[in-house]
């Protein structure tokens, strides 16, 4: 049987790159290890390099292997191949002219399939090839192409290059190395080195199939609890694609560090006693894949140093080889419960490779560098394919002290500008570290900076607002409104369907209902006046009337519920709102401890016209810019609606836009110690200028966590609690809320309202209740032993808007806690809104293809029936028994899709759709 790391890649190429034996032109080379050499000094002769080749290939049989799918015991099996007494080549040789000119080289390397892009038939036991290629002084003498047949008796001359490609189903950096020392060994001495290790990597595949893994287990169990397998590591995606297929398409970007920095790099890695290299002593010496992916799980704590956390990744580094071998794909099953496509496809979408180059040169007949790597940034142009969305390639060269970098990125999901300012922010942590004057053993590492200068300049130039309004700025909202009357009398102001005002008609209300206000019901300067008007012209006088008076305006909203009004006017502790004859049926209150007043009557009242001594009263209200204007009501986190407060300078009636900041505002966005957060990156957005929030209304505990101060920042700014980014405009986007408050359907719910109403809605019962926003829907988890949601939703009716009431109430015995005994979010049920009512319901095959598929899949899994929109996965099948479906459907059906088209579309149903586009 192949080996785990074998299976693992032979599946990859299968389903994620789509790797066709028939039709080879049309897939990826994802899994090819490519290596450039170029000839230094005396003449390559062909004959013996090919001789070379077949006494490696006859030494390490699997150089010679088959890997074979058997569709009847569904597993992947490798088969040697024997030395034939033909010397049967089981690797591919090509021989390619060019001229003298580096772009033909780039050609060569990079546009031309037949030359670089070889992909390897892995059931013919074809895993390595050899590229020579010539360069020609002259040009090719009227050849048609520069593909020709070669001869044992040519030579490769200095100048010349040989381009090794090794397939990663037999190769491993290791391997490969290993590779090399026999090649120069055979081609020098013309025979091969006597090893009295006879252990092949057949062996190796048994052996490992063979281990007790049980601790192995336990250990990988007890690391990765709690983790979610579809949570993908938080990298700037350009492009967010949710399935496993990929073109194989990609691109590196390469970083070396400078050699003064390596120098204390290495410096500081010998003071702590801090190595990754470690060698299995047994296996060195035999060529194949015995490398093993392994993931490393890190919650990464900010405030520990950089020696603190160096140590913890050291032990934890130590823990993890001793348990490495455990292959990936069974650390997955640990985690079949989840039932993730990650479960049946052991897909990897970020990596880091740690490799040591102890030689980059070629020895052949006891002369030094008779072939030399060339430099890696030519090597690039061969590195066309990729196998991971990002992996980040660590190189040390130990004789020269090099350290190198390399970004390997796929086009699929990413710009190369994305992973450019990764590599550079790469770049200036690393100078932080080893070049500045940050203190590694006791400054914490979120005092890092990920900042770039350009960066730097962008948040500086958006919070360049300041604008001088003059006279203006000294003066109230109501001030101004008395000025526009002055410059436009007889313009319309407001308008509502057929009715209007004037500029001078809205005065006259306003200045009426004002010294009512002030005569009649005593208003008095920062009183709090709340008003609920349905939408009408009165609305607008009475908001300018309560500011005239220097009171302080609280609108209710009259589509709430009774209940939720009366706790609104009780928590504001005012004596005053302002109705009309459709609200004020809303309050059930005693007139003698609240002031009810009817905007209506007043206004119908009143003379034709205002005493000069009114306008005394008018003249004599005390306000300016810092009294308190307004006090708008929130539903609190807490469960209980809370009052904000905002003064009396002007604003424009629209709030801070997620766009730009406005005029004299600034915006910050910063991490959770209030460092700056980088362009693209997620923070909290931070607001200071003027006319901010003021704070919450008798509530200076609430004010004092909201209004901070902020490094580098004179006044106090508002913590939003909205999570936005910036992008390379200049724009900031919202993301989401920091503290589980939504924004839905243009109404912005802090959820613990409505968990703190639906537990009260039958306190005996409900233990526990949840609130979440999934696909614009808010969906209620309960705690419960009961089931019925009649008198929950009857309740949440009576007390909540109709905008914070859930879709649906999902109940549950026990909420799932994680590791430290707190809710998991992650493992609540997922609702399906449309088949919500339907969703255990079986049905049966309709149509001949889906009862043939029915069949198939039942004889497949040993089921006597299955529901034809259940995924296969879920009935506990692999993606090896989905390798067999796929040569059923093609032997029955002629199907000829991809195989990634079944993985990506699971049920019986939807394999009968694809068969049936087939027919």
């Amino acid at each position: 049987q192949a080996s785990y790391m074998q299976e693992r890649i032979w599946l990859d190429e299968q389903f994620r790159f789509g790797y066709d034996h028939k039709n080879t032109q049309q897939s990826v080379a994802g899994y090819n290890l490519p290596i450039l050499y170029k000839i230094a000094l005396s003449p390559i002769s062909i004959k013996r390099l090919r001789h070379s080749f077949q006494l490696i290939i006859s030494k390490h049989s699997v150089l010679r292997t088959a890997l074979k799918y058997d569709y009847e015991e569904e597993r992947l099996k490798q088969i040697i191949l024997p030395i034939t007494s033909t010397n049967q080549e089981y690797y591919s040789f090509q021989h390619t002219l060019i001229s003298k000119k580096t772009e033909e080289l780039k050609v060569i390397l990079t546009e031309n399939k037949e030359t670089n892009r070889t992909l390897f038939n892995l059931e013919e036991g074809q895993v390595f090839g050899c590229h020579c290629i010539k360069i020609i002084e002259n040009g090719f003498s009227g050849r048609q192409n520069n593909i020709y047949k070669y001869d044992d008796d040519d030579l490769l001359l200095k100048n010349d290059y040989i381009l090794f490609n090794f397939h990663h189903c037999a190769f491993d950096v290791i391997a490969i190395k290993l590779f090399i020392n026999e090649f120069e060994f055979a081609y020098t001495s013309g025979q091969l080195h006597e090893n009295s290790n006879d252990l092949k990597y057949i062996d190796y595949s048994q052996y490992e199939r063979q281990m007790d893994m049980s601790e192995a287990r336990k250990y990988w169990t007890t690391l990765l609890n709690g983790y979610n397998l579809d949570k993908r590591l938080e990298l700037p995606y350009d492009s967010n694609i949710q399935n496993i297929t990929r073109s194989g398409k990609g691109s590196a970007i390469e970083l070396e560090i400078d050699q003064f920095l390596v120098k204390k790099m290495i410096h500081y890695t010998n003071e702590t006693n801090v190595s990754m290299f470690q060698l299995c002593l047994e296996i060195e010496s035999l060529i194949g894949n015995t490398a093993n992916t392994v993931p490393y799980y890190f919650k990464l704590n900010p405030e520990k140093t950089f020696e603190q956390l160096l140590k913890q990744v050291k032990h934890l580094c130590l823990d993890i080889m001793n348990y490495s071998y455990l292959p990936y794909s069974e650390i997955l099953k640990l985690y079949a419960h989840q039932r993730t496509s990650a479960i049946f496809l052991p897909y990897v979408d970020a990596t880091l490779s740690f490799e040591t180059t102890l030689d980059n040169n070629i020895y052949l007949n006891d002369q030094t560098s008779m072939s030399k790597l060339i430099d890696q940034k030519s090597l690039n142009l061969i590195r066309q394919s990729v196998k991971f969305d990002f992996t980040l390639i660590i190189n040390y060269d130990t004789e020269e002290q090099k350290l190198h970098y390399s970004f390997n990125y796929s086009h699929d999901v990413f710009n190369h500008s994305t992973i450019e300012i990764i590599s550079q922010r790469f770049e200036q942590l690393v100078e932080q570290l080893f070049n500045s004057l940050f203190n590694k053993q006791t400054q914490p590492i979120y005092e890092l900076s990920l900042i770039l200068p350009f960066e730097r300049q962008l948040l500086y130039d958006i919070n360049q607002t300041h604008v001088d309004y003059g006279r203006d700025q000294l003066k109230c909202i109501h001030h101004l409104f008395v000025d526009r009357v002055l410059d436009y009398s007889q313009k319309v102001s407001v308008i509502l369907d057929e009715q209007s005002l004037t500029y001078s008609e809205l005065l006259y209300y306003v200045q009426l209902v004002s010294v009512q206000l002030i005569q009649v019901h005593h208003v008095r300067p920062q009183q709090i006046i709340c008003q609920c008007l349905e939408r009408s012209i009165e609305m607008s006088i009475g908001i300018l009337s309560i500011i005239t008076c220097g009171a302080i305006y609280a609108p209710f909203n009259p589509q709430d519920p009774s209940a939720r009004l009366q706790s609104l006017l009780q928590d504001s502790q005012s004596n005053h709102i302002i109705v009309h004859q459709f609200t004020k049926e809303k309050f059930c209150i005693n007139e003698a401890v609240v002031d009810l007043i009817n905007i209506n009557q007043i206004i119908s009242q009143a003379g034709d016209s205002i005493e000069y001594r009114d306008f005394n009263y008018l003249s004599s209200v005390q306000t300016n810019i810092d009294k308190i204007a307004y006090v708008l009501f929130t539903s609190g986190s807490t469960g209980i609606p809370k009052a904000m407060y905002f003064d009396r300078s002007s604003h424009e009636t629209q709030s801070i836009p997620i766009g730009r900041p406005l005029q004299n505002y600034r915006c910050h966005l910063l991490d959770d110690y209030l460092e700056p957060v980088p362009v693209r990156s997620t923070g909290e957005l931070y607001i200071d200028g003027s006319s901010i929030f003021a704070g919450y209304l008798y509530r200076p505990d609430l004010t004092e966590q909201v209004l901070v101060n902020i490094p580098n920042v004179k006044n106090k700014c508002y913590k939003t609690g909205d999570v936005c980014r910036l992008d390379e405009n200049g724009l900031i986007h919202f993301v989401g809320r920091k503290d589980f408050q939504v924004k839905l359907r243009g109404q912005r719910i802090e959820i613990g309202e409505i968990e703190h109403v639906t537990m009260k809605s039958s306190p005996s019962t409900i233990h526990k209740c949840v609130v979440m926003k999934i696909n614009d829907h808010l969906i209620a988890y309960i705690e419960s032993l009961e089931t019925d949601d009649t008198q929950v939703k009857k309740y949440c009716k009576e007390h909540l808007p109709q905008y914070m009431i859930p879709s649906t109430f999902i109940f549950l015995k026990q909420f799932p806690l994680n590791s430290n005994g707190k809710l998991d979010r992650q493992q609540l049920p997922k609702p399906d809104f449309n088949k919500l009512a339907n969703i255990d319901k079986y049905q049966e095959p309709q149509t001949e293809i889906e009862k043939d598929v029915h069949q198939i899949w039942c004889q497949l899994l040993k089921l006597d029936k299955i529901s034809i929109k259940t995924s296969l996965f879920s009935l506990g099948g692999n993606s090896l028994q989905l390798m067999k479906l796929y040569s059923q459907y093609q032997s029955k059906y002629s199907y000829n899709k991809n195989i990634g088209q079944l993985f990506k579309q699971t049920t019986i149903k939807e394999h009968a759709d694809l068969l049936s586009e087939i027919r």
